[in-house]
């Protein structure tokens, strides 16, 4: 357990020194590049409507 807490360490790493390299090289922050990654999953409109469709389209097509 303690070796995957060590790797997933260093992958957050990588993920932050990638952010830093693309803000350097772009000169514009990393929330303008790619906003879609600051937005909780639930807001966006695919995931939204797939969650619904998979939670209430059975219950909202059911024959009585």
């Amino acid at each position: 357990m303690q070796a995957r807490e060590i790797n997933n360490g260093r992958l957050a790493m990588l993920a932050v020194t990638t952010y830093v390299v693309e803000e350097s090289v772009t000169r514009r922050p990393i929330v303008e590049l790619t906003p879609w990654l600051f937005k909780p999953l639930f807001l966006l409109p695919r995931v939204l409507q797939s969650a619904l469709d998979a939670e209430f389209a059975v219950s909202a097509f059911r024959p009585d």
